[in-house]
């Protein structure tokens, strides 16, 4: 997705996701594309969608995002790639997959022929509400517990300018509801909302991100041990952390963008 700026091609989409609104039991959206827009709209005889358009064309009708159409991309950051901006960040889940295991299907017998479909159902993706407003009653409690977490995250995201809004709120306590309608803990919601969220959008070479980042860790640290930052062994403990397996995920990552500011006097999520 981000060969080119995904502001560019992607910004109709991402201001109409603003406007999503429980209407008749449904979310739905303002318009992408108004009727007097498809009027208008070129046919390509030779395009994959020229039936699909002139159906359209023959009745239009505006048309949004409908709440079972999910956007799933992914991304490579590299020297090749452009970076995400916070507005797409704020909007997004940011996923990583970056465990390698060069020996998998070397020494194992790979199965011949085709793999069976699976058939799986798309519902229990479709969100149950768009605001705070259409939480119910018995899972206020879950909203209000996220958002005094995000609350006490920004008291050291404020230290390098980057703390989160109602966007990110909004979307953390939806997360976390479903999260825990799942079967997740609580503390495993708000560890993937710090992932997913959160550590994406600290990036930079200033040392306000640095005394942000160890103010996160202090505040994940539970029984972990974390070196003063004027400490000698404070490097160690950092490289120590980042490889432990057993170490929770957060304090794994924030290790990682704390070494690479100490090597490199820069630091991003995409980089630890």
């Amino acid at each position: 997705m981000n060969l080119a700026r995904v502001e560019h091609y992607f910004s109709d989409f991402l201001s109409v996701l603003e406007s999503r609104h429980k209407e008749h039991g449904q979310i739905i959206t303002d318009a992408v594309l108004s009727e007097d827009q498809i009027v208008r709209m070129k046919i390509d005889p030779l395009g994959p969608s020229a039936a699909a358009l002139k159906r359209l064309k023959a009745q239009p009708r505006p048309l949004g995002i409908p709440p079972n159409l999910f956007i799933v991309g992914t991304v490579n950051m590299d020297e090749t790639t452009q970076p995400f901006s916070r507005k797409v960040l704020d909007r997004a889940n940011t996923l990583e997959f970056n465990d390698i295991d060069l020996m998998e299907g070397v020494n194992e017998d790979l199965p011949e022929g085709e793999v069976p479909p699976l058939n799986l159902s798309s519902d229990f993706l479709i969100g149950e509400f768009a605001s705070l407003v259409d939480i119910p009653p018995d899972k206020k409690e879950i909203a209000s517990h996220i958002a005094s977490f995000l609350q006490e995250l920004n008291r050291s995201l404020v230290i390098a300018g980057f703390e989160v809004g109602y966007r990110v709120r909004d979307e953390s306590i939806a997360f976390s509801i479903y999260g825990r309608a799942a079967g997740m803990s609580m503390e495993e919601a708000k560890e993937n909302i710090v992932l997913q969220k959160v550590l994406p959008r600290l990036q930079g070479s200033s040392p306000r991100i640095e005394k942000a980042l160890i103010s996160l860790m202090q505040q994940f640290a539970g029984d972990e041990e974390i070196a003063e930052p004027e400490s000698p062994i404070f490097f160690e403990r950092l490289t120590s952390l980042r490889t432990r397996s057993d170490a929770s995920p957060v304090l794994r990552k924030i290790a990682g963008m704390l070494l690479i500011f100490r090597e490199e006097g820069f630091t991003s999520y995409w980089l630890a």
